[in-house]
């Protein structure tokens, strides 16, 4: 409440998470809220940021078509770096990655879910809103999370993951999942990102679930030095093509046992 009386879109969020329970109760319908995880990160919401390089609900109608006319055997789901991967259904945004998307999983039927400045609660309300109805593939990446340390802490942010691989896994029960570390941001080693994104992917490693498997697709983008080259992320968060090449070959080792030849 900046004037000390009228909330922003987080005070808003927080009341709504207050009555929800109540009114689901009301309502008699499923509440969205559990005991254990009353934190942002974990409630579905709609993309409620600016973001100049495409239009998010635009993204999220033309992915519900594209999924009603395309066979997916192969999900990307996750945020700007899955988005700029370049991958179908494709908009304005820059396509970094389309060709190495190409040469990976053009030949796959991959459809690429990455939205720009998603956070998790952004791709909880996706897939609640029908982002992977009508679909059936074999494996679903899931790459999402850095953007929520950049508001919260690491706790909140796997919480999130969590979330949204557990609802990625009721939708889609009879789909591999492969969740991915997310990728070592900010220039230096001692950058206070890189120390959240470390704890995060800790925790991340450890998750125990029936068919999710986890990869730091990261491994190769830092210098021996610990640093993050400009080559590789100029702004040290968003890979380059060369980068985009150093996650594929990773997830590769994954995806090619998954995958006749």
């Amino acid at each position: 409440m900046p004037d000390k009386l009228h909330p922003l879109a987080l005070g808003h969020r927080l009341w709504a998470m207050a009555m929800e329970p109540t009114l689901a109760h009301l309502m008699r319908v499923k509440s969205k809220l559990t005991g254990s995880t009353k934190v942002p990160s974990t409630v579905p919401v709609k993309h409620n940021r600016d973001y100049p390089l495409y239009d998010w609900m635009t993204r999220h109608n033309a992915v519900l078509e594209y999924n009603k006319t395309h066979k997916s055997d192969l999900v990307w789901i996750g945020d700007s770096i899955a988005h700029r991967f370049g991958g179908p259904p494709t908009d304005e945004t820059p396509p970094t990655g389309q060709k190495v998307w190409e040469r990976y999983y053009g030949h796959r039927n991959a459809v690429d879910l990455g939205f720009g400045y998603d956070r998790t609660e952004n791709v909880l309300w996706r897939i609640e809103q029908g982002g992977l109805d009508g679909i059936n593939p074999k494996v679903v990446v899931i790459l999402i999370g850095t953007n929520n340390l950049s508001i919260g802490s690491a706790i909140e942010a796997g919480l999130g993951v969590y979330a949204v691989v557990n609802a990625v896994h009721e939708k889609l029960p009879q789909a591999k999942i492969l969740l991915l570390g997310v990728l070592p941001r900010g220039e230096k080693p001692d950058d206070p990102i890189r120390t959240k994104v470390e704890e995060l992917n800790s925790t991340l490693s450890a998750l125990q679930m029936d068919n999710v498997t986890y990869l730091d697709a990261g491994k190769g983008l830092v210098s021996e030095d610990g640093r993050i080259s400009t080559d590789m992320m100029p702004d040290f968060l968003h890979p380059t093509e060369k980068a985009y090449e150093v996650i594929a070959q990773n997830v590769e080792k994954i995806l090619k046992g998954w995958f006749p030849k």
